[in-house]
This record gives C-alpha cells, sequence and structure tokens, in this order.
C-alpha cells in the first residue's frame, strides 16, 4: 500500500487532537468534582466556588498554553439539553410591532389590514415578514406609496415621499435585521447576567429567530420573563470619580463596623486570598487608592491581605479606579474595578440598609458591560446620579435614530437623533454637564459614559471615542432599542428536568456500551483475528467522532449517542465489505497477502459509493432538521467520514503491518466458513412475487394512512407538551377526563414507559402570546391533577407555535424530496445508466412507504408513542442512507459482473449470480445494524423508541429491497429500453 506514512501521521494527529479537545472535559470534571465535594451537597456553595475559579488559569497544557476555567468550559465536549437539564427556547423578533413603530402607530386603515394579513400568512409561507406586509399592502391599497406611511424627519436622508415602494421595503428590511441584531445582542447581555453555566445563543439565519439554550436552569418562569420582557434603556448624569471615592469610602467605614459586630464576609481562606491579590493587581493600581499619594498606601501595602480586608471589607473586593501611579482619575463615572466573581458580594455590600443610610439618595451603582484586564475576568464600576424619584434624567424611547457613522477625521463615531422633546431634555443635560460623562444604560448595564464637550441644542448629537465598526453598530443598536423596541416572543421552548437528564445518559451510555460488545463479538466470532483489527478501528472511530464533536463545539444530544450507535453498526459494514471481498480471492486459492491487496481493491469502490450516498442523506438532515435532530445529524456524518478512514485506509497499514511481522491473519472461523458457500436463490426470476408482496403491504398502508391517519407529534401539529410523573396508579383516560374538566378541552394523554409516567399535549391557548401564558398552562393542568387527587411532577415539557410547526413540515417535506433527487443524481453519474438511478429512486420511495404504512398501522396498538415528528423523519432519511448504501453495493457487484462476463448471453443468470455472491455482505451488514438498533429500543429510553422501532422496521424492508425491489426494477426497464 502507498502512502502507509500519510495514512500513520494522520491518524497518530486525529488521536492527538482528540485527546487535546478531551482533555478540556476532563478537567472541568475534576473541577466541578472538588467543587461538589467541597459544597457537600449546597448548589450555593458548589456555584460560588466555580464562580471563584471561573476566569483563574486551572490548566497548563504541556507548559505550552494556559487555560481559565471557563475556557476550559468552552472547550469542553458539550452535553445536549436532554442529558443534562435545561431550558431551550427559539424566540421570534416581533417585526410587526417594529413596522408600526417606525410608522409611528400610524392608524391608518389599509396599513393596519396588511400587517394583520401578513401576521397570518408568516404561519404558511415561507418568506420574511417584511416580504409578506409589502405584498399585503399591495393587495389592500394598490395604488398607495409606503413612503407615505414612513417617512419622518429622523429617517429623511435615507428615504424620501418620492421613494418607490421597493426603495422604501428595501428600508424596512435593514431596520428589521437590525432589529433582531439589536434583540439578539439584548438577550445576550441578560443571559450573560443571569448566571447560566454554558450557555448558548445563535441568531436563525434568514427566519428573525434566536435560539437561546441555557444548560441546568430550575426556574423556567424567571427565563420566560426574562428573554420576553422590554428592554430599558436610559441615560444618566454621573458622580465624577474623586466624589464617587469619598461615598464608596463611607460604605467601606460602615461596613467595617458592622463586621466588628458579626462574621466577616469576605472569603479570607488561603487560596482566595491568593486569587483575589494576584487578580486585584492585574486590574490596575493597588488596593486603596487615596486622592493624594501618602504613607497610608504604603503601610496599607506592608498589611496582609487578610487584615486589611478586616479594616476594608469593601475595598478588599473593590479597587478604586486609578492611573498607574496610584492617583484617582479625576473624571468619569468609573469608580472601581473588581473581579466578576465578586460583583454580587459588592452589590449585597451597597445594599446593605445602613450602607445606603451612609450614602447620598440619588446615587446608583452600575456595573459595565465589557470585561476588562486578563481574560476579561475584571469589570468596571460606575457611579449614576438619578433624579428625586431615582428615576433616569432621560429615556431611550426620545431617540429616533442612531446609526454608526465616520468623522470628518475619519475616525469610527455613533450618529444619535433624538425627537422634540428629547432634543429639549438633551439640550439641558449637556450643558449642565460639560466635562462630566453621561451614562448610556441599557437594562442596568453601563454600555458607554461618553464625556459631554459642549451643550447640544438641537437632538444630533455624535458619540467618539475608540470604537471598532463593530462596537460602533452595536452602541448605535443600544440606542435604537428604546425607539424601535421590537419584541421578542417565545415560539417553540423545551424544558428537560435533571432527573430526566441523568436517566437519558444512562441509558444512553448503557444502550452504547452493550451495542459495541455485541458488534465486536461478533465481529471476532464470525471472522477470527481479522475481527480484532475491525474491532480496533470501529473503537477509533467512536474515539474520533467524540473528539470531532469536542473540537466542533457541538453538542451531544440522546439522538446524538443514537447516531454513534448506529455508526457503529454501519462503520462494520465497511470491514465486512472488505473482508467478503478478501475471502472470495482466498477461494480463488490467491496468496493471503494477494487476497488481502485485491479485496482491499475491490472493495474500495462499493465503500466510497456506499458511504458518500450516506453522507448525502446526513447533509440533507443537518440542514433542514432543527435542534436534538442536526445533533444526530452531526455524529452520522462525522461518523462516516470517519469509519471510511478507519476502515478503507488504516486497517490496512495495521493488516500489512501484521504481516510483515509473520503474522497470520484468519478471515473466517468454524461458524462462518461454508456459511452462503451454497446459496443459490433465484432472485431475479421470483421478482414478480417480490413486486407482489411489496404491492399488498404497501396497499394496505395506504389505506391507514388514507383513513385512520397518523398521530402527528406536537414538531407538526404545534401544541403543549408535559412529560409527567404521578404519585399514583391512574390510567391515561382517568387523566384525560380531569384534565378537560381544568383544560376546558381534551388533551392527548398516553403512558411514556413505566414507573407512572404520562405524556400530554395539548393546544390549549398555544397561539396566546402574553408572557404568562405558558405558566397559566401548567397551572391548569396542576390544576386538573389536583381534581383527581393526584400529585404530579413534571419532568419535561415543550412548546411548539403553529408557524414553527409549519416550518417543520415543510422543511421534512424538502428534506425527502432533496435527498431522493440528489441520491438518484448521484447514482445516475456513478452507474451512468438512468435504469440504475430509477431503480434506487423506487426501491427508497418502497422503503419510506413500507414505514409510513407500518406507523400508521400499528399506531395505538403498540405499547409506545408512534408520533410522526423530527425524529420520524430523521430515521426515514436515516433509512433512505442505509437502504442506498445496501443497494449501491449490490449495484457495484452487478456492474462489475456484467464487466468480466460480457460474453455470457444469460444476464439474468450473471445478475442473479451478482446478487448471490453479495447476499452474505447484504446479511451480515443487516443483521449487525439491526442488532445494534434492536438495542437502542430496548435500553435507549422512552424518549427515542418510536425512532429506533421506525429504523428497525426500515432495516428489514431496506435490506429486501437493494435486492427485491431495486435490482429487478434495473432488469425490467433496461429490458423495455433494448426493445
Amino acid at each position: 500500500m502507498k502512502s502507509k506514512g500519510a495514512v500513520k501521521f494522520f491518524a497518530i494527529a486525529l488521536i492527538l487532537v482528540s485527546i487535546f479537545q478531551l482533555s478540556f472535559t476532563w478537567k472541568t470534571y475534576m473541577i466541578e468534582k472538588d467543587a461538589k465535594e467541597q459544597a457537600n451537597g449546597d448548589a450555593q456553595l458548589e456555584r460560588n466556588y466555580l464562580d471563584s475559579v471561573s476566569r483563574l488559569t486551572v490548566y497548563n497544557f504541556l507548559g505550552l498554553k494556559k487555560f481559565t476555567y471557563l475556557q476550559c468550559k468552552e472547550r469542553e465536549l458539550n452535553l445536549g439539553l436532554d442529558l443534562q437539564g435545561g431550558m431551550n427556547v427559539t424566540l421570534e423578533v416581533s417585526l410587526a410591532e417594529l413596522l408600526r413603530g417606525l410608522a409611528n402607530n400610524n392608524p391608518d386603515a389599509k396599513f393596519n389590514e396588511a400587517i394583520t394579513n401578513a401576521t397570518k400568512k408568516m404561519e404558511s409561507s415561507q418568506k420574511d415578514f417584511v416580504t409578506l406586509f409589502a405584498e399585503s399592502y399591495a393587495e389592500v391599497a394598490p395604488e398607495a406609496k409606503l413612503s407615505a406611511l414612513f417617512v419622518n424627519p429622523s429617517n429623511r436622508d435615507r428615504i424620501k415621499l418620492t421613494s418607490t415602494n421597493e426603495e422604501v421595503v428595501t428600508y424596512l428590511r435593514e431596520e428589521a435585521n437590525q432589529a433582531i441584531d439589536r434583540s439578539f445582542q439584548i438577550l445576550r447581555a441578560r443571559i450573560d447576567k443571569f448566571g447560566v453555566t454554558q450557555p448558548n445563543i445563535q441568531k436563525l439565519e434568514g427566519s428573525g429567530r434566536i435560539l437561546v439554550e441555557l444548560p441546568g436552569v430550575d426556574n423556567p418562569a424567571r427565563v420566560r420573563k426574562l428573554l420576553q420582557g422590554s428592554a430599558k434603556l436610559e441615560f444618566y448624569e454621573t458622580f465624577d470619580n474623586p466624589e464617587a471615592f469619598k461615598h464608596i469610602s463611607s460604605a467601606n467605614e460602615v461596613l467595617k463596623k458592622a463586621a466588628a459586630l458579626e462574621t466577616p464576609s469576605v472569603d479570607t481562606s488561603a487560596s482566595a486570598t491568593d486569587t483575589t491579590k494576584s487578580a486585584l493587581a492585574g486590574l490596575g493600581s493597588g488596593q486603596a487608592a487615596t486622592e493624594e499619594k501618602t504613607d497610608t498606601a504604603a503601610k496599607n501595602a506592608e498589611k496582609t491581605y487578610e487584615e486589611f480586608a478586616k479594616e476594608n471589607p469593601l475595598f478588599a473586593l473593590l479597587q478604586p479606579y486609578a492611573d498607574d501611579k496610584g492617583m484617582l482619575v479625576p473624571k468619569g463615572s468609573a469608580c472601581g474595578t473588581a473581579l466578576v466573581k465578586d460583583t454580587a458580594k459588592i452589590n449585597a455590600m451597597l445594599n446593605r440598609p445602613e450602607v445606603k443610610m451612609a450614602l447620598p439618595g440619588n446615587i446608583k451603582f452600575a456595573w459595565e458591560y465589557k470585561g476588562i484586564g486578563e481574560n476579561q475576568q475584571g469589570v468596571i464600576l460606575h457611579a449614576l446620579k438619578t433624579s428625586r424619584d431615582g428615576s433616569a434624567s432621560l429615556t431611550g424611547d426620545k431617540v429616533t435614530d442612531a446609526r454608526r457613522d465616520v468623522s470628518q477625521t475619519g475616525s469610527v463615531e455613533v450618529s444619535m437623533t433624538m425627537n422634540a422633546e428629547g432634543a429639549k431634555i438633551w439640550k439641558n443635560l449637556t450643558r449642565n454637564n460639560i466635562g462630566h460623562s453621561v451614562a448610556i444604560v441599557l437594562d442596568d448595564v453601563v454600555y458607554s459614559s461618553p464625556n459631554v464637550q459642549g451643550e447640544i441644542p438641537n437632538g444630533r448629537s455624535s458619540i467618539t471615542g475608540s470604537y471598532t465598526n463593530e462596537e460602533a453598530g452595536d452602541l448605535a443598536n443600544i440606542l435604537k432599542s428604546g425607539r424601535l423596541p421590537a419584541p421578542t416572543r417565545i415560539v417553540e421552548e423545551a424544558v428537560v428536568g435533571p432527573s430526566m437528564g441523568a436517566e437519558a445518559i444512562n441509558k444512553g451510555l448503557w444502550s452504547m456500551i452493550i451495542a459495541t460488545i455485541i458488534i465486536l463479538v461478533f465481529m471476532v466470532i464470525y471472522y477470527g483475528n481479522s475481527g480484532y483489527i475491525a474491532d480496533f478501528a470501529v473503537l477509533l472511530n467512536v474515539f474520533f467522532i467524540i473528539g470531532v464533536l469536542a473540537s466542533l463545539g457541538a453538542a451531544l444530544t440522546l439522538p446524538g449517542i443514537a447516531g454513534i450507535v448506529l455508526t457503529i453498526g454501519m462503520a462494520v459494514d465497511a470491514n465486512v465489505l472488505i473482508n467478503e471481498r478478501v475471502k472470495e480471492e482466498l477461494k480463488n486459492a490467491r496468496s493471503l497477502k494477494n487476497a488481502i491487496t485485491d479485496g482491499y481493491a475491490h472493495a474500495a469502490s462499493s465503500i466510497i459509493d456506499s458511504n458518500l450516498t450516506t453522507l448525502l442523506a446526513g447533509f440533507v438532515l443537518y440542514a433542514f432538521g432543527t435542534g436534538p435532530v442536526q445533533g444526530f445529524a452531526i455524529t452520522l456524518i462525522i461518523g462516516i467520514i470517519s469509519s471510511m478512514f478507519t476502515a478503507v485506509l488504516l486497517t490496512r497499514v495495521i493488516t500489512e503491518w501484521q504481516l510483515e511481522k509473520g503474522k497470520v491473519i484468519n478471515y473466517v472461523t468454524s461458524l462462518s466458513k461454508n456459511a452462503f458457500s451454497k446459496v443459490n436463490f433465484d432472485f431475479v426470476g421470483n421478482r414478480k412475487k417480490f413486486y407482489i408482496f411489496s404491492g399488498i403491504i404497501i396497499t394496505f398502508g395506504l389505506v391507514s394512512m388514507f383513513t385512520k391517519g397518523f398521530t402527528l407529534g406536537v414538531d407538526f401539529q404545534g401544541g403543549w407538551t408535559y412529560v409527567v410523573q404521578v404519585d399514583k396508579n391512574v390510567s391515561s383516560s382517568e387523566i384525560r377526563e380531569g384534565l378537560n374538566k381544568s383544560l376546558g378541552m381534551a388533551p392527548e394523554v398516553k403512558t411514556f414507559g413505566s414507573d407512572n409516567k404520562f405524556k400530554i399535549t395539548t393546544t390549549y391557548k398555544i397561539e396566546s402570546q402574553g408572557e404568562s401564558v405558558a405558566e397559566e398552562v401548567l397551572s391548569k393542568i396542576n390544576e386538573g391533577f389536583s381534581g383527581m387527587g393526584v400529585k404530579a411532577e413534571v419532568l419535561s415539557s415543550s412548546k411548539v407555535g403553529p408557524t414553527i410547526a409549519n416550518d417543520i413540515k415543510i422543511a421534512s417535506f424538502w428534506a425527502a424530496i432533496i435527498a431522493l433527487i440528489g441520491i438518484g443524481l448521484y447514482v445516475l453519474v456513478r452507474f451512468k445508466k438512468w435504469q440504475y438511478a430509477l431503480g434506487a429512486i423506487i426501491a427508497l420511495t418502497h422503503d419510506v412507504l413500507m414505514m409510513l404504512g407500518f406507523y400508521s398501522i400499528l399506531d395505538g396498538i403498540l405499547p409506545f408513542t408512534m408520533e410522526v415528528d423530527q425524529a420520524f423523519i430523521a430515521a426515514v432519511l436515516t433509512i433512505i442512507g442505509f437502504s442506498i448504501n445496501d443497494t449501491v453495493v449490490v449495484f457495484d457487484r452487478i456492474r462489475e459482473y456484467l464487466g468480466t462476463h460480457h460474453l455470457e448471453t444469460n444476464k439474468e443468470g450473471v445478475i442473479n449470480n451478482a446478487l448471490n455472491k453479495t447476499l452474505s455482505r447484504t446479511v451480515i451488514t443487516a443483521l449487525t445494524v439491526f442488532m445494534v438498533a434492536l438495542v437502542l429500543f430496548i435500553f435507549g429510553g422512552e424518549v427515542i423508541k418510536g425512532f429506533t422501532f421506525a429504523l428497525l422496521v426500515g432495516i428489514v424492508f431496506g435490506t429486501y429491497s437493494s435486492i427485491g425491489i431495486a435490482t429487478p426494477i434495473v432488469i425490467d426497464f433496461d429490458k423495455k429500453d433494448k426493445k
């Protein structure tokens, strides 16, 4: 084999990269284990411990690079929310409210009718809201101009009364995109304040939606309020640093006196002391800067940290804002710096009643958004001035426009415009604060505190500073949040309790372990010591999958574990193909070395073709799926690519290395020696019987589909789903009747595994958009159980709005269509005959109809949930990949036999021989994948039971169709073409 060195190098490099990436997971596990041990079951103490080390260096990789705990956490192998518990939320920015704001809430009847119509169209359309609004307005007011609705003094340099409707739509689309960016920025800031470890927030491009994943949250109601609340933009006058320092010093004295009467609140343990001292030193000057350099600072520096903390409880955590020489910065609202981990303690100190009594009534403290120092472990505290009633000097609703701009000197700045009322207030505010800072505050977080250089009389301001283009754009977006709120609403959510997550991890891991053991043992029993090489490749494949998942930052979900387990079964297919071809060469009296060389060569094309078609199905699944389905697709894609490397290249290097050492490699055992050796089924001659058999089952399935139908999952129909565990033995019908009384409508109730678990689905108030509707629905559910005298614990819940449900249905349809067309085109290109492509597409369509038919017929008969949802579509696409994998291998062998037996006149006999020759590989591959899917079905848990049942049905009929449907179609249509 050529390029052995390259294969070895790549394998070693991949192993080292995987070890490096997974080392972060091990490190965070050890730190979190220490936190649990020190907390001794106290969740708050555990969080405090992790907060204290979050920005500290905890991992020094080979002395080359240092990582903080947060950096390790960012690089560890993420667990999906279904495995660790938490909340997954999809929010949609209300562009209808944005357009109303841009039109100054215009009462025009046609305008409001167009908004209403566009909102209705969104439920069944894939177009963006602005496009739908433009179409709707053209329908209700075909002669009217949009410019009449949207032109105002604040945007006159962007659109005019003479602007065409197309130009106005372009302006509206730009504003919509900015509103989505603004909402994303606001949500990210709120989530950062929420204190969740390893949150994930991302924009779903092209949809106007934002995905938020919050691991470990235990208060969904608080999260909903946090995410859906309106943004609060305010402008505050500020205290200059020296003045603020006097007030902070007063607070410190009050805390010192209080500390003498009680146990100190400052953690003075050795580790905390060293941590705080070293970290604070990195933020700037010494601990106790004063207005003048005196001997006091020097004396304090000589004191131990413990002594200093006793005498200065506040200054032990909060360092006054000073320059490099220890002098207080004379201007600006920044009054101190602290470590992020200490901000909660400082807030508690400053909010103590006795401290508030010592401070002016008009002082308010707020932290800055941006971090400072190494790893951004520090943050700046600002001292704000409030009005007599505690409010801000100016609110954000007076800002009419803000944008990133370039000054005459070429520097980046932010231009801001206010309405008449705001301009008047702004004029007085800037006149009274020349030389001082005005803080721009969003949701009680300071985003900027520019210095006022002069009175601004006309409401048009330029905010300058050392901004990058991105920072200026972010600040402009923040300034527009008051005028154009564009509220967000939850259109999809899923909440998984910690017990549900722990159960999922347990069942997922056991299913993976059992499936792996079965495959490993089978390969050795059937193929002898060559099975050990295949086993090593399979185990290395799993290691690579997990390592690559960690390096990509992808989350491992329960469907992802299912993807790994399935990949184990499908990875064996390549090894089976190679081993079967080697066995054939050995039967032809070839030497072991030549048999291995020819076996790998003959199997290579089949492996590549079959895996590429499966890979295509995986990419389609990833492109059109969402959430856990994408997790399944990612593991499937990584597994297929990895298995091609380990099976085709790495096993060959290992095999030839063993031969060079003089080792004898066996490819048969007493069990497999004569297996399939005398098989000679007349597959081609019996093809009409296959047609009839399939036709009968598909007919029954179609009748059931059109009469009985399917049970649609919440993904496809929208609604609320709850998995509950009750404390008494009750039937699903009793629960349905009890909840009917509280909800006013009968929900769907099904048993969910064992242990008195039930899955409840309802569409009660699913179209309501209020912030508290989720709590109202849950309250009705609890009310229904209380009326039955039953206590119910909600283990998980989910919501899918009508718009999301429609999008998922459309995406699923196109996913199946594109997969079929793409695979058909690939087969056409590779085999250069349209009959092969037609045979493949018909066989795949046959497999899908079989799965749909069985799902419809058996729904309600089998004792587990059989819903058509995203997971079912994932199963369909997986079987499409598996089936085409098998079909391509069969076609490849037929093509090979027709080429080597081109003088034979009985082509059907040649094809029949080819089918019989590949039968051993077909049966063994189907058997291994079936065993793996069966393990998933038995041990994988109730969540994926319907998914794995669909796989089991698909594996059986996918294997059957490769021989009984695809090949006969090729034969029959080839005959017609020749005639």
